[in-house]
């Protein structure tokens, strides 16, 4: 029997979850910046989006294939992730999660073009480095059968 952390890197691996958990990201910014326009009912969307933000990597499937470039990110994220250095690629995601801050702060004062551009900056960042994370993984996956 799979472990929880064995099934929420899985479903996380699935490319459906990478690619909707990246856009519920940028949809927490908008979310965010509704506050000017629905005042205390945009808790609403924003607690929607942190929702399933949560509930993401259990509602997909493991992929059925290994082939796509998300999932190689995230099968490459996973064993990085156990290395526990601080290099480039760990600087890029902790640079794309700070860029978020701004952009939920400016886009909650109602600067949505000024968000819009940080929340971007936070995505091309996380994109930076899941592409470090699947290159890393077929380097490791060609060095061993075992590793991919």
């Amino acid at each position: 029997m799979a472990s929880w952390i064995d099934r929420h890197w899985a479903g996380r691996s699935n490319p459906w979850c990478v690619y909707t958990r990246l856009a519920a990201a940028l949809g927490l910014v908008a979310a965010v910046g509704s506050y000017r326009t629905l005042g205390p009912d945009a808790a609403i969307p924003v607690g929607l989006c942190l929702l399933f933000i949560l509930v993401n990597p259990f509602i997909f499937p493991a992929p059925r294939s290994k082939s796509a470039w998300a999932t190689r990110a995230v099968l490459g994220q996973r064993r990085w992730r156990e290395r526990r250095a601080w290099d480039r690629p760990t600087l890029l995601r902790i640079l794309s999660a700070l860029a978020y801050l701004p952009a939920l702060i400016l886009a909650f004062e109602g600067m949505r073009g000024e968000a819009a551009v940080f929340a971007l900056v936070a995505l091309f960042l996380k994109l930076g480095y899941l592409d470090w994370m699947a290159r890393f993984h077929d380097r490791i996956a060609g060095a061993s059968p075992e590793a991919a």
